[in-house]
């Protein structure tokens, strides 16, 4: 029994010390990206492999949605093993090669769905004590996120810059300034702990989830506060409907009715102005911030279909990836059930005219396009019963005051544009909401062990 006691709190102090490292990621990155990256990696398949250890000597499925999602990874894990064979014998490629090929795009863009089988080990222990600990840590990053966007204001932007210039997060080259050098909104397009503006967001929109769950106000608002500052608009679209869910959620019928026709309201009287803007070009002049927003919006629209193109009249060509993803199925209609199987990011000049570029990733812009093209309705069917159609029922449904239920949500609304699975740390944080939905077993009170 002490024993048992000993390796779990072992355990414990492994995770806590890698959630640490991974919220820090982006700034060790900045002395050492290679080792950083590979040290990040082996904690993350270390705890992976004590985890499954222990999932095959003591985990019992006891309810119908621990095994939908199991059956979730467990086609994750189908596919990568299936298309190595089958490609290598299609392409002509050795299966080496072709492993590489799989495992490098798992480590990238999938192994994040796996994360939640990292708490299975702790189970049995005081987990209030844990989940403030990973509050904590949430605040850390919030006023950081605060304290970069201030300070940039302020005129420390370049403090930032020379900060984050060797995380691989930036860009600098010729006389164009790096990606979080451009304004949104007026602020600065800044990276926190994440290192994307576009799901930094997406994070604090969980931390403010978390904050919710633990009844703390003030934070909660810093948390919202974050979100607008990170300049995120896949992340305040996000929250506009997760506020209209809670509404729902809370039988708030009269504000949620009339939450729903102001938005509407907003959202179309802003695309008939922006519209009446640009047809004379001098009036994006006297409306810079709101042009430029309303632009970024309509422009997500626009490449949806369309690929950039500078040179043409309106910088933009036919052949969104929209096109491709019908085009594709058009030609291979037995495969929309299944997909095409791993697609592969790992850098264009890396794939370009070679035997695999067929399968070269279809974009992050719109991570759900990519997602059925890779995985086929039924990989998308599975995905979307994870993460909003079992916790929308649950808001909606029940009785439940756990608001933990949203963060799945919060990740599905992101998939639509850019892939939050891809961050770890945005991951390992909504991997624990994840595992206390759908894998933690129901654990009589006076049996558990309070080690921590």
């Amino acid at each position: 029994m002490v024993s048992m006691i000993s390796t779990k709190l072992h355990y414990l102090n492994l995770l806590k010390i890698s959630i640490i490292f991974f919220l820090i990621g982006m700034l060790t990155r900045s002395i050492a990206r290679g080792p950083a990256a590979m040290l990040e990696y082996a904690l993350i398949f270390l705890l992976l492999f004590i985890s499954l250890i222990y999932l095959s000597e003591n985990m019992e499925v006891k309810k119908k949605n621990t095994l939908y999602f199991l059956a979730f990874l467990l086609y994750f894990l189908v596919h990568a093993v299936v298309t190595i064979f089958l490609r290598s014998y299609e392409l002509q490629m050795p299966l080496l090669d072709m492993l590489y090929y799989n495992f490098t795009e798992f480590r990238l863009s999938t192994i994040g769905y796996f994360l939640p089988l990292v708490f299975i080990p702790i189970q049995n222990i005081n987990l209030e004590k844990f989940e403030k600990f990973l509050v904590t840590l949430l605040k850390i990053s919030i006023i950081y996120s605060i304290f970069e966007q201030v300070l940039s204001l302020l005129g420390f932007r370049n403090l930032f810059e020379f900060l984050y210039q060797n995380t691989g997060a930036m860009k600098l080259e010729d006389d164009l300034r790096n990606e979080i050098g451009n304004r949104s909104l007026g602020m600065y397009r800044i990276l926190g702990f994440i290192g994307s503006p576009q799901l930094l967001g997406v994070f604090h929109l969980i931390g403010f989830v978390y904050m919710l769950q633990q009844r703390d106000k003030f934070w909660s608002y810093l948390a919202i506060l974050a979100v607008f500052l990170s300049t995120s608009k896949t992340a305040i679209v996000s929250a506009i409907i997760i506020m209209f869910i809670y509404f729902i959620h809370k039988r708030k019928y009269l504000l949620f009715f009339a939450s729903t026709f102001i938005t509407l309201s907003i959202v179309i009287f802003s695309f008939q102005f922006y519209f009446h803007i640009v047809e004379y070009p001098s009036g994006q002049y006297d409306y810079p911030l709101f042009t430029h927003f309303m632009g970024s919006l309509y422009g997500y629209l626009l490449l949806l279909v369309n690929t950039a193109e500078f040179g043409s009249p309106t910088g933009f060509i036919e052949g969104g990836p929209l096109q491709k993803f019908i085009a594709y199925f058009a030609h291979n209609p037995l495969e929309v059930f299944f997909g095409k199987g791993p697609t592969y990011a790992i850098g264009f000049q890396a794939v370009i005219n070679t035997k695999i570029e067929k399968y070269y990733y279809l974009g992050a812009d719109f991570y759900f396009l990519s997602f059925i093209e890779q995985y086929g309705i039924i990989g998308f069917a599975l995905l979307v019963y994870i993460f909003l159609y079992y916790p929308l029922k649950k808001i909606i449904f029940s009785s439940s005051s756990m608001y933990f239920y949203y963060i799945p949500i919060v990740l599905f609304l992101a998939m639509f544009h850019y892939p939050p699975v891809i961050s770890k740390l945005i991951m390992i944080f909504a991997a624990y909401p994840i595992w206390k939905i759908y894998l933690q077993p129901s654990i009589n009170k006076k049996l558990t062990e309070k080690i921590v």
